[in-house]
């Protein structure tokens, strides 16, 4: 969620390949469906809700700066269970699903 809460991202399980995006708190929401073919394991919004990454369990994430109109794909070695960045993502940390490491791109 967005600082000011107005912007909230957010997947409903591990076995399907939709976000929903809202921009009003909640009120409304938007699927955001993104054909991977593998399940979302963690959604990341930004505080000012610009900037969007989704964790997918193939080792890959996804990147939105335009609130999920479009992607870019980031391959990582791994999958990770969570996914976190600063606010213009140019520092990514994420956690690996087996052990306890964390990752910073």
């Amino acid at each position: 969620m967005s600082a000011d809460g107005t912007k909230i991202v957010a997947s409903t399980s591990l076995d399907n390949n939709d976000i929903y995006i809202s921009s009003d708190s909640g009120i409304t929401w938007t699927n955001k469906s993104i054909s991977e073919g593998f399940g979302i394991t963690d959604v990341y919004i930004s505080k000012d809700g610009g900037y969007i990454m989704v964790a997918i369990e193939n080792g890959r994430i996804l990147i939105s700066d335009d609130f999920g109109d479009n992607w870019s794909t980031m391959s990582i070695s791994r999958a990770w269970t969570f996914v976190a960045s600063d606010s213009d993502g140019s520092i990514i940390l994420g956690g690996e699903t087996t052990g306890n490491k964390i990752y910073k791109v």
